[in-house]
């Protein structure tokens, strides 16, 4: 039985921000948030990326058990998803907001795909468990390779 790679994808983006306070006439406060840079963003991208990837690590190999890979698959799938819906409502870096998307675009095209491969692993047949996997492995790399691209290093590794 062959087994595909399931690396994981993470592509994080966080809220980086200074505020300042001033007066008006009317004494109210004021405050300013100054926009996160793109090398801000890469480092706690990346630093979360490595937080998720311990997470999945910390589930453990399932071994050639067609079944507690499918688990494992599932749970690892849902780790990113948690992580990727949470820090998709972040802001990004100026003018970064469609490379960002269409990283995301990826990462959200392996989740969307993710069920099959676990459910043909958990099937009869070899061969349909092996064409999800195929399919999803190219997926996967595309996703690792666009997250890589950007500067998320961590992310797509």
């Amino acid at each position: 039985m062959r087994t595909f790679k399931f690396s994981f994808v993470c592509i994080a983006v966080l809220v980086a921000g200074a505020c300042s306070s001033g007066s008006s006439k009317s004494n109210a406060p004021t405050s300013t948030t100054a926009p996160i840079t793109k090398a801000s963003y890469l480092a706690k991208a990346n630093a979360i990326c490595t937080t998720m990837n311990n997470r999945v690590t910390a589930l453990g190999d399932p071994g050639q058990d067609r079944f507690r890979l499918a688990t494992t698959i599932d749970k690892s799938s849902e780790i990113i998803r948690q992580t990727l819906d949470r820090l998709k409502a972040l802001p990004t870096p100026p003018g970064e907001s469609a490379k960002i998307a269409a990283v995301y675009a990826t990462v959200d095209k392996v989740l969307a795909d993710t069920p099959a491969y676990s459910a043909a692993l958990r099937g009869t047949s070899q061969a349909a468990a092996d064409a999800a996997g195929r399919k999803l492995q190219a997926e996967q790399d595309a996703a690792n390779a666009a997250s890589i691209k950007y500067g998320l290093t961590v992310c797509g590794s």
